[in-house]
């Protein structure tokens, strides 16, 4: 479980997030500036709250009082960041073995790994090829593989399909809710796309000037969502 109750106050705005996520996908939705990255940062280790708490699997990951502040590659925490930030001189294989490198892991371990996750994102046949020759749902999946391989404790996705073209947004979605049944671990999902929540998400937490302002869980917003529109119109995403 993720439980982060803390804040953080910059020049003209003040972050102010409570929430719990269990072995399940909270979506955060909001115009931009209203603090979602922020509070992937500050959950990750990039960003520190200036007080309270954030708690994984009920360990404190930062604390003020006690002043506990572990470091980004301490927490368990993987991060899809919205650049994907894969290493563009590197090989697909190279980029999804370089988590287990820094942890001093076996080379022949490292392969055995590698080629297990390449094979279930369907990568194998890219595995010497550089990002730059990749598709961008292709990339995705890269960058998803990287992050997973390390068996992070949470996941945090930020705006993952923002770059990409309606009908990959689509196919990518499916993978990665397949991908998350797989790897049921606390996620948080930054996003501004509603169909994002449809497709991913297991409750839907609304921010406004760094404060959640109300949540739901996913059935209450897709009907919320049919009253506005009429249809949400989300057939594909939702067999």
């Amino acid at each position: 479980m993720l439980e982060a109750d803390f804040e953080k106050n910059f020049r003209g705005f003040s972050l102010n997030m409570n929430f719990k996520v269990e072995r399940e996908v909270l979506v955060l939705l909001g115009k931009n500036g209203s603090g979602k990255t922020s509070t992937l940062r500050a959950v990750a280790g990039l960003l520190k709250p200036d007080a309270g708490s954030i708690k994984i699997q009920g360990s404190p990951v930062y604390e003020s009082w006690s002043r506990i502040n572990l470091s980004p590659q301490d927490r368990g925490v993987g991060y899809v960041f919205q650049d994907l930030a894969l290493f563009t001189h590197m090989t697909v294989y190279d980029n999804v073995a370089f988590g287990l490198l820094a942890r001093g892991l076996k080379k022949s371990e490292i392969s055995t790994k590698v080629e297990e996750v390449l094979e279930e994102f369907e990568l194998l046949k890219f595995r010497d090829i550089k990002p730059s020759r990749l598709s961008g749902g292709q990339k995705q999946k890269v960058a998803l593989a990287r992050t997973l391989i390390t068996r992070p404790k949470v996941l945090l996705l930020d705006e993952p399909f923002s770059s990409l073209d309606p009908e990959t947004k689509d196919e990518m979605r499916r993978e990665v809710r397949d991908i998350l049944k797989v790897h049921p671990i606390p996620t948080v999902l930054v996003t501004h796309d509603h169909m994002d929540a449809i497709a991913l998400g297991s409750r839907v937490a609304f921010m406004e000037k760094g404060k959640i302002v109300f949540s739901e869980e996913i059935y209450s917003f897709k009907r919320r969502l049919e009253d506005w529109n009429g249809s949400y119109s989300a057939p594909t995403i939702l067999e």
